[in-house]
């Protein structure tokens, strides 16, 4: 599972899930300047932003790893690591860092301005104290992580997505690189194992 599994989201496991959450989302606001932070918390009622995820490049609301120091980094690392496994935590970091990849292959054009391996984005809903609903979104280039808070409890961890491009790249030592492996291997296995028909309908292009 790359987010936290279902057992840590009922129960006194997720009141602990949520109380790293709050904590590390509390923290990267406070090592914010006000400009920063003006970017990176925005007002949980705002649904229309609360509810728009992109896994393409596009302009984004919230603060990006480029506009942070390292420690600011450290601080957005620590909440993204608290709504994550440790293996979706790897699996995230190897995406932001394949963009780089990209950039070669595509000759580092410098039209090309969303191929960074930091233009990924940090965004706080609401407050992060758990006296109201708040939540918090990571997204970037193959990447979305979405996490709704309501009274103690994640009642959304929704929408994910991680995806990869390349979907495998070559290693020293006849190695391949291959982020989502597990998963993909295990979605061709499954849709082996269907009919035709449902194929037909399991397949989305």
């Amino acid at each position: 599972m790359f987010t936290e599994n279902s057992e840590k989201l009922v129960g006194a496991a997720a009141q602990q899930t949520v109380q790293r959450m709050g904590e590390a989302a509390a923290n990267f606001l406070a090592g914010l300047s006000t400009d920063q932070r003006a970017k990176a918390r925005l007002d949980f009622a705002d649904q229309v932003e609360r509810t728009t995820w992109h896994y393409t490049p596009t302009p984004r609301q919230g603060l990006p790893f480029t506009e942070m120091d390292r420690q600011q980094q450290r601080l957005a690392q620590r909440l993204i690591m608290a709504g994550l496994s440790r293996e979706g935590y790897n699996v995230a970091t190897t995406i932001m860092g394949i963009e780089t990849l990209l950039d070669a292959k595509e000759g580092f054009r410098s039209d090309l301005w969303w191929r960074d391996s930091r233009l990924y984005y940090v965004t706080v809903f609401g407050e992060p104290d758990g006296q109201k609903p708040w939540g918090w979104r990571f997204e970037g280039h193959h990447i979305s992580l979405n996490f709704t808070i309501v009274g103690g409890q994640i009642v959304s961890p929704t929408p994910t997505f991680f995806g990869s491009n390349p979907a495998s790249s070559p290693l020293m030592g006849g190695q391949t690189l291959r982020p989502l492996a597990g998963i993909e291997d295990l979605a061709r296995q499954l849709m082996h194992e269907l009919s035709a028909e449902q194929q037909a309908t399991a397949l989305l292009t």
